[in-house]
């Protein structure tokens, strides 16, 4: 895996949080359903428990959300893509 920069790779967990974070800036500006590309560990790691992290977080931010595993995502990174438009939303809510 390679940092791009930032001199370490985080962990799963800590970029569902970056996700979240995400989710809470997207929250009443965004509707509808998404596409999230993560790299696999990520990937496993929201859809683990049965998708469970991904109904919370449906629920609470009203974003539905697909994700799929694409090893071309590094670890430290994540890609949103409305499945209305298909456009990427990544940077319109992330910071």
């Amino acid at each position: 895996p390679i940092c791009r920069g930032v001199g370490s790779i985080y962990s799963p967990s800590t970029m569902v949080a970056y996700i979240e974070r995400w989710l809470i800036h997207a929250q009443g500006n965004f509707k509808g359903r998404a596409i999230l590309l993560a790299h696999p560990d990520v990937a496993e790691e929201m859809l683990s428990d049965n998708g469970q992290l991904i109904a919370d977080f449906e629920e609470a931010y009203g974003i539905r959300l697909v994700v799929f595993a694409d090893v071309s995502i590094p670890p430290n990174s994540y890609r949103i893509i409305s499945s209305d438009t298909g456009e990427d939303i990544t940077d319109k809510f992330g910071y």
